[in-house]
């Protein structure tokens, strides 16, 4: 349980598999896998591990496959198994690899005086179809600083954001660095933009 699951590249997901004594007396479930050695084995593609393993049936373990942000998009499965003494059961467990967002930032100018116009843009990829909140980030002095929130953006449904604000005159001058930051609450995926640097005068 589930049957399936969909992932972002470089997230976990978690499975619950349950051993059922069907008769006679219980003995140790020793759980391993199958069609999998590219993650009992460590690749760059995913890791996996059972939270309990041999069980008594009936009894459930979960299993926890850690994907690495290189595995490649698209529909995978393994199988998971279940041994006890000369008898081994088998479930195959189908599971789809998306893509892990990504999030651009930047800025025009990049030299701006105080009082003058800035523009921030940038884009979500990929796009959920939907509003998404982008948080925008400052730090001063530049590499130095302490992060603090700027302000939130709006991106429309195709992912893109941008606008144009005027700079606070009570700003003070010098180099700043800023960054772009989204998070989808519902599954944990995030994306952070590189981080560029405006120099206000």
């Amino acid at each position: 349980v589930p049957s399936s699951q969909t992932v972002v590249a470089g997230k976990s997901l978690s499975y619950y598999l349950t051993v059922n004594l069907l008769s006679g007396p219980t003995a140790p479930a020793y759980l391993s896998g199958t069609n999998w050695p590219w993650i009992i084995l460590g690749t760059n593609y995913a890791v996996a591990d059972y939270s309990v393993s041999p069980i008594s049936p009936t009894a459930t373990s979960t299993l926890t496959v850690h994907t690495s942000n290189l595995m490649p998009i698209g529909g995978w499965s393994f199988d998971a198994t279940a041994t006890i003494g000369g008898y081994r059961r088998i479930v195959s467990i189908p599971f789809t690899v998306v893509a892990a967002p990504t999030l651009t930032l930047n800025l025009s100018p990049t030299t701006v005086a105080r009082g003058a116009k800035l523009t921030l843009s940038g884009q979500l990829t990929p796009s959920l179809g939907s509003v998404q909140t982008i948080y925008i980030y400052y730090r001063y002095p530049h590499q130095t600083g302490t992060w603090k929130l700027a302000t939130t953006l709006s991106t429309n449904a195709a992912g893109a954001y941008s606008v144009t604000a005027t700079v606070p005159l009570s700003l003070t001058p010098g180099l700043y660095d800023l960054v772009a930051f989204w998070v989808n609450t519902a599954n944990g995926a995030y994306a952070t933009s590189p981080i560029k640097v405006v120099r206000f005068t």
